[in-house]
């Protein structure tokens, strides 16, 4: 398998490898907060400022737009020009402004007219939609500057976690936490605006606002619609349920969250390239697609067979005793690690670097109405493992119908070899999991013992029955090491 290359300058393994980076820091920072705040907030602090940046994530959608993933695919394809790069540039960040206003608007009253009794709370969480003025964060994306992504992340996150352990030490301390939180977010949207007049120039003459906005609406109602089916269910439970469970839920959350991200990180640079090769290469497109489902599968499928079987051990390392309910959350989640990864790069690249945006609309929709009814009938039973249950059924339903529409888009075939070798390899290294479960009763021990044995029998099997996506990394390691 050949590294898809569009300049010596960046290259697709350079930006996957600081993608990787990135992604997983931007996982694995606010995780470790978690383990802490877990035991210093414990489940019911956990759930409050959970609730309130879930309330503040709808506020940064409307004003962010569908401009996240319309900028990344808009800066890709003007990438060979300066003066349309900045036209762009200057058009989606004045069109930016006016939405982030309205949020804002709107934010401030339902924080005045319904939480009210917690002010300091809301407002800390608030302050990511008073920075989304400069918000230009797909810019980067579309230019393809992920090693400067991966190196601010780990400056910014990296003195968040240093803050919440110098200043949060007690339940009482959840506003200052909540504040610590929003600010790495703040962080990293000043340093971009402040490093993009390297690279573009900001003007108000000849703007052309009209063009852009009926993708960036079709684009923000698809992310309306992902955001209900991905986020009403904690907005349900809160209402219905305890802190402690929105506790434990959200902790659950994380940690797909982390092994999502490790599952992904790779193909998520593909997007800029794609959109790319879909207007000037179609054969390479679709050969691109191709590598990147199989790299999504190879990845993902071990990571979401070793989160159900680590688990019980792994949520009390992690959060401790009080959140152990968590443990069966995060083993009916695991699923969404294969669902979303493989539906992000056959399904929604495509379909967005296709400029076909609009087929996601029905989609959405249909998963968010589906997921409200069966939230509905499943949280008064179930808990937060019913949220959980109705996050994977929505997930698999709204993958199946973008799954049908890339079909016409994309020339992809089945590789079944390298398919069922990966099944094989996941079942070889699963055994001795399930042994080493019976043998080592010890939470940290058998959490070790589990990952190591995972590791070693996967990546050996796949070494053995010489997997194509093992085959491929092991040789750009080789080239990345051979002195030029």
């Amino acid at each position: 398998m050949k590294e898809e290359q569009l300049s010596p300058k960046i290259s697709l393994a350079t930006n996957a490898a600081f993608n990787v980076l990135y992604k997983v820091l931007n996982v694995v920072f606010p995780l470790i907060s978690a383990v802490y705040l877990a035991r210093v907030l414990l489940p019911a602090g956990v759930g409050k400022i959970s609730y309130a940046q879930n309330i503040v994530s709808y506020m940064v959608l409307l004003g962010a737009l569908g401009i996240p993933t319309y900028g990344v695919r808009e800066v890709a394809k003007r990438r060979n020009s300066r003066e349309a790069t900045d036209k762009l540039f200057s058009e989606v960040l004045v069109i930016n402004f006016c939405s982030t206003s309205v949020a804002l608007l709107l934010y401030a009253y339902l924080v005045v007219t319904y939480f009210s009794s917690d002010v300091p709370l809301y407002v800390a969480c608030g302050l990511p939609i008073v920075f989304n003025y400069i918000n230009v964060d797909w810019f980067y994306q579309g230019k393809e500057e992920y090693v400067y992504i991966a190196v601010r992340s780990i400056l910014i996150k990296g003195l968040s976690v240093v803050a919440i352990l110098l200043f949060v030490h007690s339940q009482s301390d959840y506003v200052t936490s909540a504040l610590i939180s929003s600010l790495a977010i703040c962080g990293n949207y000043v340093f971009n605006i402040v490093r993009a007049r390297r690279y573009v120039t900001f003007t108000l003459h000849g703007l052309q606002l009209r063009q852009h906005l009926r993708p960036i609406f079709v684009l923000v109602a698809c992310a309306a619609g992902a955001q209900l089916y991905n986020n009403i269910d904690v907005l349900m439970l809160g209402a219905s349920q305890s802190s402690n469970v929105v506790g434990w839920y959200n902790n659950a959350q994380k940690v797909i969250g982390l092994v999502l991200t490790l599952a992904t990180a790779i193909s998520e640079v593909f997007l800029p390239r794609i959109s790319y090769l879909y207007e000037t290469d179609k054969e390479r497109f679709d050969r691109l697609v191709s590598m990147g489902f199989r790299i999504v599968l190879f990845f993902a499928l071990p990571l979401t067979v070793g989160t159900v079987l680590v688990a019980n051990d792994l949520v009390v390392v992690m959060f401790g005793e009080p959140f152990r309910p968590a443990a069966l959350t995060i083993q009916l989640l695991a699923p969404l690690v294969l669902i979303k990864g493989l539906g992000d790069i056959v399904s929604y690249q495509v379909i967005i670097s296709s400029g076909q945006e609009n087929r996601l609309l029905a989609a959405y929709f249909l998963a968010a109405a589906v997921n409200v009814a069966l939230n509905m009938v499943l949280i008064p039973r179930f808990a937060q493992n019913g949220a959980a249950l109705a996050s994977v059924v929505t997930e698999l339903l709204v993958n199946a119908i973008l799954l049908h529409y890339s079909r016409r888009i994309l020339k992809v075939s089945l590789d079944w070899p390298f398919m069922i070798g990966t099944f094989l390899a996941c079942v070889a290294m699963a055994v001795p999991m399930f042994v080493a479960n019976f043998l080592v009763h010890n939470v940290f021990a058998g959490l070790f013992v589990d990952v190591v044995l995972a590791v070693i029998t996967y990546f050996a099997f796949c070494l053995v029955t010489k997997n194509e996506v093992l085959l491929m990394i092991m040789d750009l390691v080789r080239k990345k090491k051979r002195p030029a």
